[in-house]
């Protein structure tokens, strides 16, 4: 069985934790003799070291997920009405300079073919 992206994701912030709660309590705990300095310190090491990769593995499915959400046409967010304003004016001003440099008079519906008009 293969798991989702979004229970991978759980995953990693469950064991995000539990390792950031491991290293806490170690942090917090005191110098013993069952607990010497030599393996206090590598154990905060390996902690640390995990934790690491544990958000390295997280930021990578994290990128993942991101990349994977807008494969498709259909799968984009409607444009908001600023874009679609400023997709259309950048449109009309395109449209213009190409009938211009033509030297032609014809409107924006003459030239795509849709106008009264239209070119054939």
């Amino acid at each position: 069985m293969t798991d989702t992206p979004k229970t991978k994701l759980d995953r990693l912030t469950r064991t995000e934790a539990a390792i950031q709660a491991k290293l806490d309590g170690l942090l917090q705990s005191p110098d013993t003799d069952d607990n010497p300095p030599d393996k206090w310190a590598r154990s905060i090491s390996t902690l640390m070291k995990a934790l690491d990769d544990t958000a390295q593995q997280r930021a990578a499915l994290e990128a993942d997920i991101a990349a994977k959400t807008h494969t498709r046409y259909e799968d984009m967010p409607p444009p908001t009405p600023e874009d679609e304003a400023r997709f259309y004016e950048r449109f009309r001003k395109l449209v213009g300079e190409i009938t211009d440099a033509r030297g032609e008079e014809r409107g924006v519906e003459e030239t795509l073919g849709v106008g009264p008009r239209a070119i054939s």
